[in-house]
C-alpha cells in the first residue's frame, strides 16, 4: 500500500443516515509503526496484514492488541516468531477472538 488519501462516508448502522464525507491519510502500516508503543488493531481483517510485515518493523511496538477474525493460529506463529508472547484475552464470538502480544 501506498501513502495516500481515502474518502469515506460513515453511516448509522442499520439507519442510512449519512455524516458526510470524510478524508483520510492512508500510510503502509510499516510506516504506521514508527513511534509508538502499543497498537491496538481492531478493522475487520486488517490483523492479517501483519503476516506479510517483517519482525523488525513489528517489533518497533512493544504491545499489540488485536482482533483476530477466522483462525488465528498462523497469526499467533507468526507473533511468536517476532518474539511476542500471546495471551488470550476474550472469545466475543465464534472465529472471532482478542489477543495480546507482548514482548
Amino acid at each position: 500500500m501506498e501513502d495516500g488519501e481515502l474518502s469515506i462516508t460513515p453511516a448509522g448502522l442499520s439507519t442510512g443516515l449519512t455524516h458526510g464525507t470524510l478524508k483520510i491519510q492512508v500510510k503502509p502500516l510499516a510506516d504506521a509503526l514508527n513511534n509508538v508503543n502499543v497498537v491496538k488493531m481492531d478493522c475487520e481483517g486488517c490483523e492479517w496484514a501483519l503476516i506479510a510485515v517483517p519482525c523488525e518493523v513489528i517489533r518497533r511496538a512493544e504491545e499489540y492488541v488485536v482482533e483476530v477474525h477466522g483462525p488465528e493460529p498462523q497469526l499467533i506463529r507468526r507473533m511468536e516468531k517476532c518474539g511476542f508472547k500471546p495471551k488470550l484475552v476474550s472469545r466475543p464470538a465464534p472465529l472471532v477472538s482478542v489477543w495480546r502480544f507482548s514482548l
